[in-house]
């Protein structure tokens, strides 16, 4: 049909709510030749034995089309009930003339067309001479022999439904008479009590393994389906014990070849009905045990996610293989410790799993999963038989990191005496042992950790070391004890911030008098003194023996360039009252800080105290940075002469007024 607009037109033309003579292409005063000549080429069109389309779509129009065209063929040659649709047709409107829906069955519809090919080779004569003389006979003698190979095909779908028919009700006779026939054998049956299948179907309904032999050999299509959608072997795989299951297994690979699966798929559904006779007998005939099946997992891996235990001793004792992965790399006791199942985890692990298997997305081990459970005994356990302490997850959280974590003192000790790494860094900031063991106050553990070789200045993923993170924290007993056991004082991370930078930022004095008196660097925390306007630490920094007040950053900033910057009146005018202070250091573009005052008076945020302050220090007005801009020039040290004559006239004016 693909291609033929003819036949695509003709469908769906029937499958409208045209009346009959419409769906035949015929007057309302057609004689009866004309609509056996009618229905002759519209049946040929849509025949279901003609479509090749696998579209079921397209298979069920073209069924409809056939029904509806096989009811309007038996309506209009019937006198009778050609008179009484006559008279409903006059009544009825044009659109609701016929049904949209076929009333006649199929089978019906296969006899009346059947009768027409009975005389194939006569009606094809009679098509030939329609098409006019001599030549179209010859054509139509072929056109007949055509319907009468149809034909054929017909009679053996209909001796193969027949057939069906016959192995449903288990009548031996008729059986051996059909099959001695041209048949086709994969024909359905017709429903009884509610079931339909193949002649192979019913063979092994009725456990008949003589005739699902015969079937067999004859080329009974096991991949045909029934009612259900089931294939013949689905279906005898259903019935485990039976004489047609145990001949299928034995001889899987005979009927199969290379696609010997049927045993696979026999194992499987038996373990998991727990019908383990049957999972035996197939083990005796060659199953193995450790079959692969879906995504590659064998039963054992079944059983693991069934949380099976009973199913897993079971299978185990026939020989599974304990660490054998599916096709994600899992081992069955990786998923089990995916699921945290503890119980199947010692199982695996005592019949000889590898202890130290990583399971799920994030790797984890059955040390791992111990430790976060905080079960000791286990982790004991795990020790015992092989488990390695220093095994991290994807994260790289190690099962000491996790001890610590969770503050399980007896368990840290455990791991630790096991050989446990005190300083690898795990999870997304890095931290250490040592770490979770500060954070936790846990003072004897920091001991204990230090004693054995945990170092103290290890930084995380932003720099910071356990000192940095204690500052942080405001705890102030902690930051003591550890600058008492090694804390580096003067360590910056990766923003450049000192513990006492930190101090600063967060604002507690009395751990900035704590670091300072342990030797933190005074001089890079003005900086952030200055920068978080603190007067008051400001004035305890300067007061510190050996600050340097001129000191430069990367950019070469002094702390007066900062001050200046933020337009802090307060801290310029305490950094400009020091000894020392040289207010014409140059930055790396330049700029001394009185540079920085004719930036603010172009954007209008002019501050003249600021100004005064830097000139009347001894700020050199020339001095030009790399763009070649003097410290002021001419044009804004007008702007401020002419805002300062702006203010003093509204000074003496405000005086006038009074």
């Amino acid at each position: 049909m693909k291609g033929n607009d003819h036949n695509w037109f003709t469908i769906l033309k029937v499958n409208e709510n045209a009346n009959y003579y419409e769906i035949l292409g015929i007057s309302q005063s057609a004689s009866q030749e004309e609509i056996r000549k009618a229905y002759r080429t519209q049946a040929l069109i849509c025949h279901p034995d003609k479509i090749k389309s696998k579209d079921s779509d397209i298979k069920q129009a073209c069924n409809d089309a056939f029904l509806k065209i096989s009811e309007a063929y038996e309506t209009l040659t019937d006198n009778s009930k050609r008179q009484i649709y006559d008279i409903k047709l006059t009544q009825i409107p044009a659109t609701q003339s016929s049904s949209s829906e076929p009333r006649m069955n199929m089978k019906h519809a296969r006899n009346l067309y059947e009768e027409l090919v009975r005389t194939g080779i006569s009606v094809g004569y009679e098509i030939g001479q329609d098409l006019g003389g001599v030549p179209g006979a010859i054509f139509g003698a072929f056109a007949g022999a055509a319907l009468a190979i149809a034909g054929g095909e017909l009679l053996k779908l209909e001796r193969g439904n027949k057939l069906a028919n016959a192995a449903a009700n288990n009548d031996q006779e008729q059986i051996n008479t059909l099959l001695e026939e041209d048949i086709l054998l994969n024909e359905q049956s017709d429903e009884i009590k509610g079931y339909r299948g193949t002649a192979l179907h019913w063979a092994i309904k009725h456990n008949n393994l003589e005739l699902f032999i015969r079937l067999i050999e004859k080329g009974a299509d096991r991949d045909a389906e029934d009612i259900h959608n089931d294939t013949a072997f689905e279906l005898a795989l259903k019935h485990p014990g039976s004489r047609i299951y145990k001949f299928i297994i034995e001889n899987d690979r005979k009927i199969n070849g290379n696609k010997a699966q049927l045993g696979k798929f026999a194992f499987f559904d038996a373990l998991s009905n727990k019908d383990y006779n049957t999972c035996e007998w197939l083990l005796e005939n060659g199953v193995s045990v450790n079959t692969r099946y879906i995504e590659g997992g064998t039963p054992l891996h079944q059983a693991v996610l069934h949380k099976d235990y009973e199913m897993c001793e079971w299978l185990l004792n026939k020989g599974a293989n304990i660490n054998i992965p599916n096709k994600y790399d899992e081992t069955p006791l990786a998923l089990a410790l995916e699921d945290n199942n503890p119980r199947l985890h010692t199982l695996l692990i005592s019949r000889g799993a590898n202890p130290n298997t990583q399971g799920g997305q994030y790797r984890k081990t059955a040390l791992y999963y111990a430790a976060i459970n905080n079960d000791n005994d286990t982790c004991e356990w795990l020790l015992s038989h092989g488990a390695n302490v220093n095994i991290p997850d994807i994260y790289g959280n190690t099962s000491l990191q996790l001890a610590l974590q969770y503050n399980n003192p007896r368990l840290h000790t455990l791991l630790i005496s096991r050989g446990a790494n005190l300083n690898t860094q795990g999870g997304q900031y890095r931290k250490t042992a040592l770490y979770y063991a500060a954070i936790n106050n846990d003072n004897d553990t920091c001991e204990w950790l230090l004693s054995h070789g945990a170092n103290v200045n290890i930084p995380d993923i932003y720099g910071n070391t356990i000192l940095h993170n204690l500052v942080i924290q405001g705890n102030y007993d902690m930051c003591a004890w550890f600058l008492n056991n090694g804390a580096a004082v003067n360590i910056s991370n990766k923003c450049g911030e000192t513990p006492l930078s930190l101090a600063l930022k967060y604002n507690n004095p009395k751990i900035h008098t704590l670091l300072i008196e342990w030797g933190a660097n005074v001089n890079s925390a003005l900086y952030y003194a200055v920068s978080y306007n603190n007067s008051l630490m400001c004035n305890l920094l300067l007061s510190q023996q050996g600050v340097n007040i001129n000191i430069q950053d990367s950019y070469g900033r002094t702390p007066l360039h900062w001050a200046v910057s933020y337009n802090n009146n307060q801290m310029c005018d305490l950094l400009l009252s020091q000894q020392g202070l040289n207010v014409n250091i140059q930055d790396r573009y330049g700029n001394i800080p009185l540079h920085l005052t004719s930036t603010a008076l172009s954007q209008g945020n002019i501050n003249l105290q600021i100004i005064d302050a830097l000139i009347n220090a001894g700020s050199d007005v020339n001095i030009t940075n790399i763009q070649g801009m003097p410290a002021l020039d001419p044009q804004s040290w007008q702007q401020i002469q002419n805002i300062r004559k702006f203010e003093k006239l509204n000074i003496n004016n405000g005086s006038e007024r009074g």
